[in-house]
């Protein structure tokens, strides 16, 4: 079963949040982001973009998430461009290295310009991942500060497990 399109038919009932969701892609702006990346996205990831290409960033996020300690987050679904601008920028943080990667490409964030909560698709394994990327406390090691945690074995299990999280 495709939870993609039940996800996103069960957002078209908050008029809110279903009006920031953008519309879909084209193949040509995957091509492109593609050979910019310079990797293929995966057949799931590439539907998801054709459906919907992000959501409009000044919105409260369309995932509902819980981080860390009991922390409740709503990542923001990125755009390709912002999926781009998110992946280069977290590549240069070095202090990144033990928890991002080449194989992770973020698709939601909770805040683009600082994040603190990043939803990586693994490209290699295609697992859903949750990225604690922010740095609080100078003064703490960061390795104590930032953390991966696997949210779901694939796309289709999390936007299965995105569609339980709203009640209609």
């Amino acid at each position: 079963m495709n939870y993609m399109r039940e996800f996103f038919e069960i957002l078209s009932c908050f008029p809110k949040v279903n009006e920031s969701i953008k519309e879909g892609c084209n193949q040509d702006e995957i091509e492109n982001i593609e050979k910019c990346l310079e990797f293929q996205f995966p057949a799931d990831l590439k539907e998801l973009y054709l459906m919907h290409n992000g959501q409009n960033l000044d919105e409260k996020g369309i995932f509902k998430i819980l981080s860390g300690f009991d922390k409740y987050s709503r990542p923001k679904f990125l755009s390709l461009l912002d999926v781009e601008k998110l992946y280069k920028c977290l590549l240069e943080y070095g202090h990144l290295s033990s928890v991002f990667n080449h194989n992770l490409l973020p698709i939601a964030a909770d805040n683009l310009e600082a994040p603190d909560d990043v939803i990586c698709y693994d490209l290699k394994t295609g697992r859903v991942l949750l990225l604690w990327v922010l740095i609080y406390d100078p003064f703490t090691p960061v390795d104590w500060q930032i953390s991966q945690v696997e949210v779901s074995e694939n796309l289709n299990e999390f936007m299965k497990m995105q569609k339980e999280s709203y009640r209609v």
